[in-house]
């Protein structure tokens, strides 16, 4: 699954949804890959929308 318009690497994004499947909270999983908090929270909305 590749979210359009996004700039993340498709393995951050597979992490990223790995968090958000265990229901990690963004900040904690941007944390845990050293990304920008506000980029895992839009990826987690943009999760939400579909």
């Amino acid at each position: 699954m590749k979210i359009t318009r996004c700039k993340l690497s498709r393995k951050t994004q597979l992490r990223l949804l790995e968090f958000f499947i265990a229901e990690v909270t963004a900040r904690t999983a941007a944390d845990l890959l050293n990304i920008q908090h506000n980029s895992a929270a839009l990826f987690y909305h943009k999760i939400r929308l579909v």
